[in-house]
C-alpha cells in the first residue's frame, strides 16, 4: 500500500464531515462502583478512562471523544461509556467509526491541532466544528476511509508481531517454578532503611528542559513514571533502579527503570543494600511499598525521613532474613504467566 507521503491529502472541516456534540454528564455522586461501563473523563492519558462502573452506558462506542476543558486531547472510544462534563463527541452522521478508522482520525486531528489549544484557549465544541484536519483522499477527492483502515491495520499488525516476538524471547529467558503461595510463606517486618540505599532526584525546571532521548522520571502514576524525554543530564542519572514517588498524585508508587534516566526531585531512587539490584526483586518490592499508599497524603508526605523509618512486611527465610530468592521467583512466575496470557490474547486477535 502507499506510504503516507505518497498519498494525496486535503484539508477538511471537522464540522462539515462529522457530527459534533456533547456527552451526557454522569455526576460523581451518581456513579456506582465496581462495574463494566467505562467512564471517560478529560484526562490526557489512559484513553481518558478513570475506571469502570455499574451505571448503564449513556453514550455509544465507535466515536471520538475530545477534552474541551484542558488541552483538547482526542481519543477513540470502542465501547459504550458514560462521561464527565466537558467530554465532546465526534461521530459519523450514519454509522460508528471502525476501530482502525477511528485511530487514524484521532491521530490526524491530534497532528492537525498540535499545541493550539490550552487551558486559556479550549478546544470547545464550536472550535471543534471549525477545526481543519488534513486527511488522505481517494481519486474522487473524498476522504479515503479504506486507506485509513488498511494503514492502521498494517501498522497494528506489525507492532503486534514485534511484541509477540519480544514476549517469546522474554519467556525463553525465564523458568516457571512451583513455590509456596504468598499466604503459605513466612513474613516479617523490616525497616526500609535496612533494605535500601535511598538516593535523591534533582530538580529540573520545565524552562530548562531540552528535548532528547533520555527518559525523565517524574512523580507520575502512569507511563512507568516517565513524563518526557530530555537531553539534560545531572547527578540523578541512574539505571537498574526502583524509582519511588514521595510527592504528587503518584505518592508511594514505584516504577522499575532498567534504562538510563534522570529523576525529578519528587522521586527517590532505591537500590538494594544486601542483594544485587534485580528487576524481579525490585518489582516485588514495588508492590510491597505500594501497600503503604493509603497512609500518606499531601499533608503527610512519604519523604526521605519517613521512608527510612517505614516498616515493610516481607517474605523471610528460615534465618529470618528477607527471602530474596523467593521474591525473585515469585515475580518471575507472575511475569511468565502474564507473557503467556498476552501472547495467547494477541495471537487470537490476529486470527479474528
Amino acid at each position: 500500500m502507499k506510504k503516507l507521503n505518497e498519498k494525496k491529502w486535503r484539508p477538511e472541516i471537522i464540522g462539515e464531515l462529522f457530527n459534533v456534540s456533547g456527552s451526557v454528564t454522569t455526576k460523581p455522586e451518581d456513579i456506582i462502583p465496581d462495574g463494566n461501563t467505562p467512564r471517560i473523563t478529560c484526562a490526557s492519558s489512559q484513553n481518558g478512562l478513570d475506571n469502570c462502573y455499574k451505571n448503564a452506558a449513556t453514550e455509544s462506542g465507535g466515536v471520538l471523544t475530545v477534552d474541551s476543558a484542558t488541552v483538547g486531547t482526542v481519543f477513540y472510544q470502542p465501547f459504550n461509556f458514560i462521561a464527565t462534563d466537558h467530554v465532546e463527541k465526534i461521530k459519523k452522521t450514519d454509522d460508528m467509526f471502525d476501530e482502525n478508522e477511528g485511530l487514524f482520525l484521532k491521530t490526524a486531528i491530534t497532528v492537525s491541532v498540535g499545541t493550539k489549544y490550552q487551558y486559556g484557549y479550549k478546544f470547545s465544541q464550536n472550535r471543534i466544528k471549525r477545526q481543519t484536519v488534513f486527511l488522505p483522499v481517494n481519486d474522487d477527492g473524498e476522504p479515503d476511509y479504506e486507506y485509513m483502515r488498511e494503514y492502521v491495520y498494517h501498522q497494528r499488525k506489525t507492532m503486534i508481531d514485534k511484541y509477540i516476538c519480544f514476549a517469546k524471547k522474554q519467556l525463553s529467558k525465564m523458568q516457571y517454578k512451583e513455590i509456596p503461595t504468598l499466604s503459605a510463606t513466612k513474613w516479617a517486618p523490616v525497616i526500609l532503611d535496612d533494605i535500601f540505599f535511598i538516593g535523591s532526584g534533582t530538580r529540573l525546571e520545565t524552562r530548562n528542559k531540552q528535548d532528547g532521548n533520555r527518559p525523565f522520571v517524574g512523580a507520575a502514576d502512569n507511563n512507568n513514571g516517565v513524563t518526557g524525554f530530555v537531553s539534560n543530564n545531572n547527578a540523578s542519572n541512574d539505571s537498574n533502579v526502583l524509582g519511588v514517588n514521595y510527592n504528587g498524585n503518584g505518592m508511594c508508587i514505584g516504577f522499575y527503570h532498567p534504562y538510563e534516566c534522570i529523576f525529578s526531585d519528587d522521586v527517590k531512587r532505591f537500590h538494594l543494600k544486601n542483594h544485587e539490584d534485580n528487576a524481579y526483586v525490585l518489582l516485588f518490592f514495588k508492590s510491597i511499598i505500594l501497600k503503604q499508599k493509603s497512609k500518606f497524603g499531601y499533608l503527610y508526605k512519604f519523604n526521605a525521613e519517613r521512608m527510612a523509618k517505614q516498616r515493610l512486611l516481607v517474605p523471610v527465610n528460615d534465618d529470618g532474613e528477607p527471602d530474596y530468592k523467593y521474591m525473585e521467583q515469585y515475580a518471575k512466575n507472575m511475569m511468565f504467566k502474564k507473557y503467556k496470557q498476552y501472547i495467547a490474547f494477541l495471537e487470537a486477535k490476529e486470527n479474528i
